[in-house]
């Protein structure tokens, strides 16, 4: 698949961002452009595919699966591989593992994990996608990373209950009604 270069508008967006979010096509197309941690935007990178070799360093906020994580450290549970590429990228790393939640780990917050949500899934379509997202959005708005990982793991397990990926995922009053429910 060949990618088109990045226009002046986009150019201008990313500039001006405090954050941006990428995945494993984005991230190649980040050091062309002259984006890197610590000169432009703060990074998110949507971890999921080949990158048992990948510098976690190069972004702020990390999130591979847990299967992607077992590649990276064949030695190590996912907790200690987590708080190793967190601790050694000084970043935040967070490892997806789907129905049964994710696992993160900060400096500010230490190791953390919050478990999934059940749901009758009508697809799965897109939930990782809204994972990192959401996750993003919480991250940004301020929560500490336990609280944060709750609220991304409620968001992709409603996400599932339509067929598309996206015509579920709750606004800020539906998710803060599901998880209100759950405690």
């Amino acid at each position: 698949m060949q990618q088109v270069n990045l226009n002046s508008e986009a150019k201008k967006l990313i500039s001006q961002a405090k954050w941006l979010h990428v995945d494993h096509v984005g991230i190649n197309r980040l050091k062309p452009e002259n984006i890197s941690r610590g000169n432009g935007p703060k990074i998110s990178f949507d971890a999921g595919y080949n990158v048992a070799e990948f510098d976690a360093a190069e972004v702020d906020l990390f999130v591979p699966t847990d299967r992607q994580m077992a590649l990276r450290f064949p030695n190590l549970q996912l907790g200690a591989a987590v708080e190793q590429d967190s601790s050694s990228a000084k970043n935040i790393t967070v490892a997806t593992q789907g129905s049964d939640g994710s696992t993160g780990f900060s400096s500010e917050s230490g190791l953390v994990h919050a478990a999934g949500f059940t749901v009758d899934v009508v697809s799965t379509l897109g939930a990782g996608d809204v994972f990192h997202g959401a996750l993003l959005a919480q991250v940004i708005q301020g929560y500490k990373l336990e609280e944060a990982l709750q609220r991304a793991n409620a968001v992709a397990a409603l996400s599932c209950l339509g067929l598309d990926g996206q015509s579920m995922i709750p606004n800020t009053s539906e998710l803060n009604s599901f998880l209100k429910e759950r405690s």
